[in-house]
């Protein structure tokens, strides 16, 4: 059924790209003005394959985002809006705000055979995120939104051969997700809703001979939708999935610098536009309650494949020239693990704790200092105290661990040969809850 679901979206068009952009566009200017400041991500991704950042609610983060079943909270309408109908009928919203350190990556090597070894600079962010559920109007249908970052990415450089390609390569995204649920049965929910995405980029590149500086920098609003289901196979144990469709990030803007021409250097400050793919993604979660315990185990696919090329264009035609050319990427679909465990210790009192293993989607071949990914494995705990009965706080930590990786300079593309050592992200979020 879902399936079916997602084929009628794409063949009638039920979320017409025109109407949103009608719906939503006035509402987007306005974020980046209001809300850029607080959601500028300019990050590696915390737990998630390439740039995607899965955490984005208290819950999700005490668990490693294992967090797209049975859902008993606000966040509900961002994780998986399908079990809305399964929260108590009073509304529901959660703010919060998620702190990140995210340390330097080191490489030790060469770049087509010359010494290469440094380490990029460090990252500390925050980043808040909002969940809310309407109360309940009727028993068929229920109404939610959230306001997230679900994507980001940042690597700064300070040495000669990492400038050449990313001086400074960073994206900021937002995510506006309203969503409606609709109870099918007594067990069988399904969600649906538009994904209204602003996004920013910066791309800097200064060669070391002086052949080239540059500084691009372009923002664009964009859409996609997200379908969700929800199943109680029994009192205990539940079923769920999601889809997120692909957005292309269509973002144009202005690019200002210089090259060295055979008749001296030539300035340059003309429009400019880039394509950056939010890759599709599958999430399919199964979660067991027993006593005071829920278990909950996510498999997680991001079709990375998707992102074939990272293709710059100019519209100066020397410029395009010079800098326009295609950069192969080839990514590969990527596959995350993530498991989740919540005590409910008493009626104020409940922990969490998470374990994550998440595979890389970036290819020895076309690996780059802008995104220099590895595997990695991510540890979570948390705890929330509902201090009055409308009201809580809480709490949650995740270590991230990159493994190291070799790269070697006979098989990637860009002249890299050595290793990018594994590097560790922190990552702490505290939230407040409410009941009305």
């Amino acid at each position: 059924m879902v399936f079916h679901l997602m084929g009628v979206i794409n063949q009638k068009r039920i979320f017409d790209m025109t109407s949103l952009r009608k719906t939503f566009s006035p509402l987007l200017k306005l974020l980046p003005a209001l809300l850029l400041p607080l959601f500028s991500t300019f990050l590696t991704p915390a737990a998630g394959s390439g740039y995607l950042i899965p955490e984005a609610s208290l819950r999700a983060m005490g668990k490693t985002s294992a967090n797209y079943v049975g859902n008993d909270s606000a966040d509900a309408a961002y994780y998986n809006p399908a079990f809305m109908d399964r929260l108590s009928d009073e509304g529901d919203w959660e703010l919060g705000t998620l702190y990140i350190k995210l340390e330097g990556v080191s490489f030790r090597g060469t770049v087509s055979g010359a010494p290469a070894s440094a380490t990029s600079l460090s990252e500390s962010k925050i980043v808040p995120f909002f969940h809310y559920v309407a109360p309940k109007r009727n028993e068929k249908t229920r109404f939610g939104l959230s306001l997230v970052a679900p994507a980001g990415l940042s690597k700064r450089w300070n040495t000669p051969f990492q400038m050449a390609s990313a001086e400074e390569f960073s994206l900021e995204v937002i995510e506006l997700k309203p969503s409606v649920s609709f109870r099918v049965s007594d067990r069988f929910s399904l969600a649906i809703g538009p994904r209204v995405i602003k996004s920013e980029g910066v791309v800097a590149i200064t060669h070391p001979t002086g052949l080239y500086k540059s500084y691009l920098k372009g923002d664009s609003v964009d859409y996609g939708y997200s379908i969700h289901a929800a199943w109680a196979a029994s009192e205990k144990v539940d079923f769920g999935l999601t889809w997120r469709s692909r957005v292309d990030l269509t973002m144009s803007g202005n690019a200002r610098g210089s090259l060295a021409t055979a008749l001296g250097a030539y300035n340059f400050d003309t429009p400019a536009t880039v394509d950056v793919v939010l890759p599709a993604v599958l999430d399919l979660g199964f979660a067991f309650r027993h006593g005071r315990n829920r278990w909950e185990l996510v498999f997680e696919r991001a079709m990375w494949s998707a992102y074939s090329s990272l293709d710059f264009n100019y519209n100066d035609p020397i410029v395009e020239k010079a800098l326009g050319a295609s950069r192969a990427k080839e990514w590969d679909d990527s596959t995350a693990i993530r498991f989740g465990l919540t005590r409910n210790v008493d009626e104020k009192l409940t922990l969490l704790a998470g374990l994550t293993w998440d595979g890389v989607a970036v290819p020895e071949k076309t690996i780059g200092f802008e995104l220099p990914d590895s595997d990695a494995y991510a540890f979570s705990i948390g705890a929330l105290y509902r201090y009055r009965p409308d009201m809580e706080a809480g709490f949650a930590y995740i270590y991230d661990r990159k493994k190291s990786r070799t790269v070697s300079g006979t098989i990637n593309t860009n002249g890299i040969d050595g290793t990018f050592d594994g590097y560790n992200i922190h990552l702490l979020a505290l939230s407040l809850r409410h009941h009305f």
